[in-house]
């Protein structure tokens, strides 16, 4: 689990660091001033939404099994099972 935990991590820390990149870039005609402060930005904007405990999951609804079973043995019922087009 730690590591599948340091996986994710480790790919939500390369995709901010791309994200970071393309939000704040360097160019090429920039001073060093402007390149600190863009690497600060960079910085920040990293440290902002690199959380450990930050992962985003789409939940899906969970059927309990006793539901599950109610609605198998409806369509069981209603339906012969062994010959479906039987009218």
């Amino acid at each position: 689990m730690d590591f599948v935990k340091s996986l994710m991590e480790q790919g939500n820390l390369v995709y901010l660091t791309e994200l970071a990149e393309t939000k704040y870039p360097i160019l090429d005609n920039d001073t060093p001033e402007d390149k600190d402060m863009m690497e600060t930005y960079r910085d920040e904007f990293i440290r902002a939404y690199h959380k450990r405990n930050n992962r985003q999951f789409e939940m899906y609804p969970r059927y309990k099994m006793a539901e599950y079973k109610k609605i198998v043995y409806a369509y069981e019922s209603n339906y012969d099972v062994s010959d479906p087009f039987k009218s």
